[in-house]
């Protein structure tokens, strides 16, 4: 399902992924980014390549990076929900704290950076069935 401003994705028959254009980075955690859900969240292999997967042919159309769900809290990497992160595909020399966004880096096979080099991500919300009522 595809709109100006985005796109619905199916994730693996438990959710809709909405695949948004370019946002400033500082703006990513606003309520207006994923309204009444979050980020991404990337947790296994088999999502790692999901993304990759749905994403093959964007870079044409929006080069920046996919701003995906974790922050850096007191050295630890989270979910939003609190939980711990262990999960990771960060690229060498990563992550750099030098933000608390993780950026997908689409030309460097998907690996993960906490320091950008630009100012504007793409990004993805998860949006579970159940919570949608389906």
């Amino acid at each position: 399902c595809r709109s100006l401003f985005g796109q619905f994705l199916l994730l693996q028959r438990t959710g809709l992924v909405f695949f948004g254009p370019p946002i400033r980075v500082i703006d990513v955690d606003k309520e207006f980014v994923c309204h009444g859900t979050g980020l991404m969240r990337i947790d296994s292999d088999a999502r790692q390549d999901y993304i990759k997967l749905v994403t093959a042919d964007i870079e044409r159309v929006y080069p920046n990076g996919i701003c995906i769900q974790g922050k850096e809290i007191q050295g630890n990497w989270t979910y939003i929900d609190g939980s711990t992160m262990n999960y990771f595909m960060w690229l060498p020399n990563e992550p750099s704290r030098a933000t608390n966004v993780i950026r997908m880096v689409r030309s460097l096979n998907y690996g993960w950076k906490s320091y950008y080099l630009e100012r504007y991500c793409t990004y993805m919300c998860e949006y579970r069935l159940q919570k949608l009522g389906w």
